[in-house]
């Protein structure tokens, strides 16, 4: 004869398992959804940080700061992209020196504005 009572033990004991497979899943989901969402953020959160130095220039409201800084990184794209169809190897490298120096005199601009705020 079929015992009902020894196989609802088993079966209840596989609908536990697989809950507690679903809740690891989801944890593990959760953290990679926040992990992404930090590295998405972060190139916001520097180019932000960047555009609070041009407080120094003159620049107040935030929406003209980054119109520049996409402006900045538009040119030093543009002159890339034109160095490299033009041949010239060797101008790239100083587009690149040049936008580096200007990455961190941007960035020395807003340690002094936060600082002094």
């Amino acid at each position: 004869m079929y015992d009902r009572q020894d196989d609802s033990g088993g079966c209840f004991g596989i609908l536990i398992f697989i809950a507690l497979i679903i809740w690891v899943l989801s944890w593990i989901i959760r953290l990679m959804v926040i992990t992404l969402a930090y590295i998405g953020a972060t190139p916001i959160i520097i180019l932000d940080y960047a555009s609070v130095s041009l407080m120094w220039i003159g620049i107040k409201n935030p929406s003209i700061a980054w119109l520049v800084l996409g402006t900045l990184i538009g040119i030093v794209v543009g002159l890339v992209q034109g160095l490299k169809r033009a041949g010239r190897p060797s101008d790239i490298l100083k587009v690149y020196i040049g936008a580096s120096i200007l990455a961190c005199i941007l960035g020395i601009g807003s340690w002094i504005a936060l600082s002094f705020q």
